[in-house]
């Protein structure tokens, strides 16, 4: 399952912190009255967020926050940080409500350096907010509050794919050319993710029909220069007619059209 993380507010329209009692998903306190938000509550958006990112109903615990650590809801627990986690602090003794009822975020990324970024919301406070926490400091997210743990997600979280981005330099593609004359492809294929194979081909007017194809399987390279095609697309054999031409690539995430082009041989 892919993680995506949240680090903006969620629209006020949002289900996933909308009450069960007006639409939405969400099954803790009902803050505002009138369009049933969850939120500002640490608790309504921990539930929510859980909800959100897993992609099934949490058992989690609708109480006060610093009860959601001894809650048994079936999830497993430990104090290391998972991305998709929740964390969880009590203020004072846990249970004892007079003193304080703690606080619960999500654990949205884990970084390199060991600290990690979690989202919240707080009672009668700010509605949402992001903050980085370090271990150094146990965890430390505001006075009086003690790091209790993390409530690991019921479901295997992977990386979310990164953005496949490719782009031509100095393309010189058909137009429109004499029958019998020949034409120098030039170019270079530059992509943000390593690309694994090349095509450089001149097809039909439907696009259905191959004239001339070039491939090429590559050891994932970043960049591809197209002049290495030329002595394959035989543009001087062609016949009069419409045609395309097409330059694909295929990188980490699959393939992509980076070049296009309908031209014509008189």
């Amino acid at each position: 399952m892919i993680f995506k993380e949240r680090v903006t507010a969620p629209a006020v329209n949002n289900k996933y912190y909308i009450s069960t009692k007006f639409g939405g998903k969400c099954e803790c306190i009902i803050i505002n009255r009138t369009t049933g938000a969850c939120l500002p509550n640490c608790v309504g958006y921990a539930w929510g967020r859980a909800y959100e990112a897993w992609g099934i109903k949490p058992k989690l615990s609708r109480a006060n926050a610093e009860d959601w650590w001894s809650y048994k809801d079936g999830y497993k627990r430990g104090k290391t940080p998972k991305v998709g986690s929740v964390i969880c602090w009590r203020k004072g003794k846990a249970g004892y409500s007079a003193d304080g009822a703690g606080h619960v975020a999500f654990v949205e990324r884990v970084n390199k350096d060991g600290t990690i970024l979690v989202s919240n919301s707080n009672y009668s406070g700010t509605r949402f907010f992001t903050k980085t926490l370090t271990p150094k400091n146990n965890w430390a997210v505001g006075a009086g509050l003690t790091f209790q743990g993390f409530i690991y997600p019921p479901v295997i979280f992977t990386a979310e794919k990164p953005e496949s981005i490719l782009s031509i330099k100095n393309a010189d593609y058909p137009v429109s050319i004499k029958q019998g004359r020949y034409f120098t492809i030039q170019g270079k294929i530059i992509s943000a993710l390593p690309m694994t194979k090349v095509q450089v081909a001149v097809l039909d007017s439907k696009l259905a029909k191959y004239f001339y194809r070039y491939e090429k399987t590559l050891k994932k390279v970043k960049t591809f220069d197209v002049h290495l095609a030329d002595d394959t697309m035989m543009f001087r054999k062609l016949k009069k007619g419409t045609y395309w031409y097409r330059i694909m690539a295929w990188d980490t995430n699959g393939g992509h059209t980076v070049l296009k082009r309908k031209f014509v041989v008189k």
